[in-house]
């Protein structure tokens, strides 16, 4: 608009640039009330000059002027105005929740080449496939993008021009940066409660959760109330399979630190199925150099038991190698829904040295002449063979002889393990009984109980070594009255005992089971009571009937295992092991006591470094304590024991994470507690100055974890995410279709927001303009009557 004009109109207030004027009034008539000011205005300049002596022509100008003039009054009467259009926008707000826990990495998306996507990689396609009400709202809408997990946090908005400048297509851009799916849970409830307190005062036109449903805090009845009474709907888009694929995880993996290489060392896996169906292959792998040291095939039932277990053996000519190696348990392949826990490795150490056997018996028994004959010609066992009848001229046999037996705790922990035959207590003073107890529960050594017809065990009931029988009440031993078969047990597959035939499913030989064979059946038995066994007692054969080996009544332990301390004992009830010699020489009988032994000595094998490291449990949880024990084995060392002994734990990066000072808790024996407060691998080694030269080394390590990890049960709760909807008026979108599913989701969302008018009026009544117009008809209106001589 011109300054000519602008000062015409007496135009002030109004912009000078403004676009889009329009009349108003400030007293506005209907159009009713402007016929009757015209016809008002007309009649009044009629009757006027009604009686004007004047010719016909003259007197219609005056009337017409007249109502001209009346009509302008009337005008500025009702005020009239220059208005500019203005409108103040309250936005309505949609709050997009999204799902950032870390069950987003799980694999149970739509199937491709490269295997199923996971729900991250789904999100993402859904974020970039985004339109542009979306990325570019408007005036009238607030968009506010809210991770969460654990908790929740603000997602930056990716601009057009962010864009452009990063090189990536603004069309197929994701409008937000959603970070990494990082957090240990996922709490639906308070992400809800932050969309409700952000929006409070302002229209809420909806709320987006995009996510699995899977959440250990569900929206209750209130809340659901709440967002119900906000008309604010909430819209969900299910993320994640709506039939579970199931899942399989390595739950447990139980395995010795430290094995003889020539061992078979078992690997005790345990796996959570959580829903899973069919076949799955589970694998021991040496991580150094990749190879497969043996499989299993486990069957997966959804229906049946969550926890499965299976027994991997890493044999002698596997490859393995003396040294400190990592092994890894793994489920082959990738079909599972979350790879995350389908591996777990765990160190080892591998010693290439003899098992150390010290083997006492009292006479000339068959299975003592082929049971010394064995650990004579064995390579991997060195032996010493002390047979206490033998007369004073006889030499003692075994690869090391003795001249006479070892008297203190000292020369006892020279040997892995002992194996007491039929020997009368009286035999061992009660300070060589206490030194075989020490090895076993301090030094980790083994014990080997040999049942006998004359003195194991009814002599020992008072002597020091009754608290190591795997068995209580009476020492005095029955015979069972008719030939028996042995059978393992599945403890001893899971211990990886007692498999004698590498051809057999289950390690067991056919022949053995085969009371036709006469050599199968062994005629001199103990008859054990199972309800006398102790409680960490562990069965690992029993004695059936050769009249019956498939039945289960009257079946008796025939070898039975007990931790005891740090090591193990073993109870044989009966001496007949070697008349399996007749069907087979020497292969049953030889592995039958080859594979107890070297389950025995493996604990022994830790006595090798002077100062042993421990900590359980060895899977961790974050804020909860760690046990740690530090023991001396050798006081020869002449160290001197310190009051405190320093354990540092470091992360995997190297770092210090945490310090835990142990108390003396014996004379050479220390333990405390720490906490972890982080989430990971620890590495635990020995800092205090005197011991740690001793511990060379010899770390543990210990996996933290989370209590409230959800990737233990990862399959999506679609179920929630439904009734959500249905119970605050909202629609469940499917991401499937032709249009992308945030678009169906803006169009179903109402537009909510508030528009309030606020235009820029200013009045022009009482303008120059019409100032002039009145005197111009008002001056016309006199010139013309002067003319006409009416005045």
């Amino acid at each position: 608009m011109s300054g000519a004009w602008r000062w015409l109109l007496g135009l002030k207030d109004l912009p000078v640039d403004a676009e889009g004027l329009r009349p108003a009034w400030e007293r506005p008539l209907p159009v009713w009330g402007w016929l009757l000011v015209i016809a008002a205005a007309i009649g009044v300049a009629a009757w006027s000059y009604r009686g004007l002596d004047a010719p016909p022509r003259r007197r219609a100008i005056l009337s017409g002027l007249r109502t001209a003039l009346l009509l302008v009054l009337a005008i500025c009467v009702c005020g009239p105005m220059l208005e500019l259009p203005r409108e103040d926008i309250e936005p309505d707000s949609v709050v997009v929740l999204l799902d950032r826990s870390r069950s987003m990495g799980v694999r149970d998306g739509e199937a491709g080449p490269d295997g199923r996507e996971t729900r991250e990689a789904v999100l993402q396609r859904v974020l970039a496939e985004a339109g542009a009400a979306w990325r570019d709202p408007g005036s009238s809408r607030r968009v506010s993008w809210i991770g969460f997990g654990t908790g929740t946090v603000d997602l930056a908005q990716i601009s057009a021009s962010s864009a452009d400048d990063s090189d990536l297509d603004p069309a197929t851009t994701p409008p937000i940066d959603t970070g990494d799916p990082d957090g240990w849970s996922t709490r639906l409830a308070p992400a809800l409660e932050e969309a409700l307190r952000r929006t409070t005062g302002r229209p809420l036109a909806g709320v987006v959760v995009i996510s699995d449903g899977r959440t250990e805090a569900p929206p209750d009845r209130e809340l659901v109330r709440r967002i119900a009474g906000a008309a604010a709907a909430v819209h969900v888009v299910p993320l994640g399979a709506a039939e579970p694929l199931g899942d399989a995880s390595v739950a447990r993996v139980e395995a010795p630190r430290r094995a003889f290489v020539r061992d078979a060392v078992p690997v005790v896996v345990r796996l959570d199925n959580r829903g899973r169906r069919g076949d799955v292959v589970v694998e021991l792998v040496d991580e150094t150099s990749g190879r497969v040291l043996d499989s299993s095939m486990v069957v997966m039932d959804p229906d049946g038991d969550d926890l499965l277990e299976t027994v991997l053996t890493a044999r002698p000519g596997d490859g393995v190698v003396e040294g400190s190696r990592r092994w890894s348990v793994r489920i082959a392949g990738d079909a599972d829904l979350v790879p995350e826990n389908d591996t777990t490795s765990f160190p080892i150490e591998l010693v290439d040295r003899p098992l150390r056997v010290l083997y006492i018996e009292g006479g000339p028994r068959w299975e003592y002449r082929y049971l010394k004959n064995l650990l004579v010609r064995e390579p991997s066992i060195e032996s010493s063979v002390m047979l206490l009848s033998a007369d004073r001229d006889f030499a003692q046999e075994g690869n090391t002889p003795l001249a006479r037996l070892p008297r203190d705790a000292d020369e006892f922990a020279q040997f892995d393990l002992v194996i007491l035959g039929d020997v009368p207590a009286g035999f061992l003073t009660e300070a060589r009984q206490e030194a075989i107890r020490e090895l076993v529960e301090r030094r980790g050594g083994g014990l080997v109980l040999l049942g006998g017809p004359r003195s194991m065990p009814s002599t020992w009931s008072e002597s020091p070594l009754a608290a190591l029988m795997p068995f209580s009440g009476g020492f005095d031993l029955e015979r069972r009255g008719e030939a028996v078969m042995m059978r393992p047990t599945e403890e001893a597959a899971r211990l990886g005992v007692l498999r004698l035939d590498d051809e057999a499913e289950s390690g067991w030989p056919v022949d053995l089971a085969d009371p036709d064979y006469g050599w199968s059946r062994l005629q001199w038995v103990q008859r054990i009571d199972p309800e006398r066994l102790k409680p960490t007692a562990e069965v690992l054969a029993e004695a059936v009937s050769a009249d019956d080996p498939s039945g289960e009544v009257g079946a008796t332990p025939i070898v039975i295992g007990m931790r005891y301390g740090a090591g193990q004992v073993l109870y044989v009830a009966t001496d007949e092991i070697w008349r399996w010699r007749y069907g087979r020489g020497e292969t049953f009988h030889e592995r039958f006591w080859i594979q107890l032994l070297r389950l025995l000595g493996r604990e022994a094998v830790e006595a090798d470094v002077p100062v042993r490291l421990a900590a359980t449990p060895e899977r961790a949880v974050i804020g909860r304590p760690v046990l740690v024990t530090v023991d001396l084995l050798d006081g020869s060392l002449g160290v001197d024991p310190p009051e405190t002994v320093l354990v540092e734990a470091r992360d995997a990066d190297g770092e210090i994470a945490v310090t835990a000072e142990l108390a003396r808790a014996a004379e050479s024996s220390w333990t405390g507690t720490f906490v972890p407060e982080r989430v990971g691998p620890l590495d635990l080694t020995v800092a205090e100055p005197g011991l740690a030269a001793l511990a060379g080394a010899a770390t543990v390590r210990i996996e933290v974890g989370r209590p409230d990890d959800e990737l233990r049960l990862a399959d999506a709760d679609h179920a929630l995410l439904v009734a959500l909807a249905e119970d605050t008026g909202g629609v469940v979108h499917a991401i499937d279709g032709e249009v992308p599913v945030l678009d169906r989701v803006h169009e179903a969302i109402p537009n909510r927001a508030i528009v309030t008018e606020s235009p820029i009026r200013e009045r022009i009544w009482a303008s120059p303009l019409f100032f002039m117009l009145i005197l111009l008809l008002a001056a016309t209106e006199w010139s013309v009557r002067r003319l006409s001589r009416l005045d």
